[in-house]
């Protein structure tokens, strides 16, 4: 039996006493644990989200290298706004809308995944792929119709697949979609979608940027596992020390996404050791990812991370 759990948050403690299996399954469920970029990011798309009628709405570009946690930061503010979906005379209401961009500046496929967003049948828009105002009207009914006041576009980078007369002429549709329906954007991408950007200055001027930084070793860092390792239902209090940090912020190339990773794993290990704890040794043993995924190990002979496709081909 566990004795004090002041080292565990509320829901964590509901699930300290269950067997190892369902508390690993537990630990490798989505979490969100706040820190300073990503609650001003937040705070920026709220702003987004809430702003009024607008001649010139005001859009978000949410900047982070891969696995910086864009995707679950939209994601959560997404779902903090589900309970705003609803039926109306029928019909579902869409506040946020989030779709991904194409691989190349496409605007057809665009219309395509605003669509699949919106649940419609493939069938039902068959018939106007050869018609390229239809595909792009109709599209623009349903958004208006689902009452969308943000739309959230993923990996906007990928418009960097295209000639820079094609990256021009998508952006400038979306300065005119954005326009027609009022509507804020939210964009999310790696560093170099800055300069599709600033390919159309009107979208440019309307967009602010947040960046999210990878993490250093330090008390930042520190702070944030300890309060990671609050939510996961283990026996023991955790020890996090300089060595650990250092140790974790190598591994994961201070990645959002990786960090997480790699503090799941170590709670697995420590349940599946039965030291019911994390600590460095801990860390050490559990080479992160491979756990959650169940692939070999990621770590190099260096101790940190290799690039996925090399894990993947191991």
């Amino acid at each position: 039996m566990a004795g004090n759990l002041d080292h565990l948050d509320e829901d964590a403690r509901s699930f300290v006493e269950s067997d190892d299996e369902m508390r690993a399954n537990y630990i490798k469920r989505p979490r969100w644990i706040v820190n300073p970029s990503a609650a001003k990011a937040i705070e920026m798309i709220s702003c987004v989200f809430e702003q009024k009628s607008s001649f010139r709405p005001m859009n978000v570009l949410v900047v982070g290298a891969p696995a910086s946690g864009k995707t679950a930061l939209v994601d959560l503010f997404a779902r903090k706004h589900d309970e705003e979906k609803n039926y109306k005379n029928g019909k579902i209401c869409y506040p946020i809308l989030k779709v991904t961009m194409p691989s190349e500046p496409d605007s057809d496929m665009f219309f395509e995944n605003i669509y699949d967003a919106l649940k419609v049948p493939h069938g039902a828009y068959e018939i106007w792929r050869s018609r390229r105002r239809l595909l792009r009207r109709f599209a623009t009914d349903l958004l208006k119709r689902s009452q969308t006041r943000v739309l959230i576009i993923e990996d906007l980078h990928s418009i960097g697949g295209g000639t820079e007369r094609e990256q021009i002429a998508f952006l400038q549709m979306l300065r005119v979609l954005g326009g027609e329906l009022n509507i804020g954007f939210v964009f999310t991408g790696v560093p170099r979608v800055r300069f599709a950007l600033r390919l159309e200055e009107q979208i440019l001027a309307s967009t602010r940027e947040i960046e999210l930084p990878k993490w250093k070793a330090g008390e930042a860092l520190k702070s944030f596992s300890t309060r990671f390792l609050k939510t996961l239902p283990l026996r023991k209090p955790s020890r996090i020390d300089r060595e650990f940090v250092k140790l974790l912020a190598e591994r994961s190339e201070g990645r959002m996404d990786y960090l997480c990773d790699e503090l799941r794993a170590a709670a697995i290990t420590a349940i599946r050791s039965e030291r019911e704890m994390v600590d460095l040794s801990v860390l050490q043993e559990s080479r992160g990812y491979s756990i959650i995924v169940g692939n070999p190990p990621f770590s190099n002979s260096e101790g940190t991370r290799a690039p996925i496709k090399d894990a993947l081909a191991a």
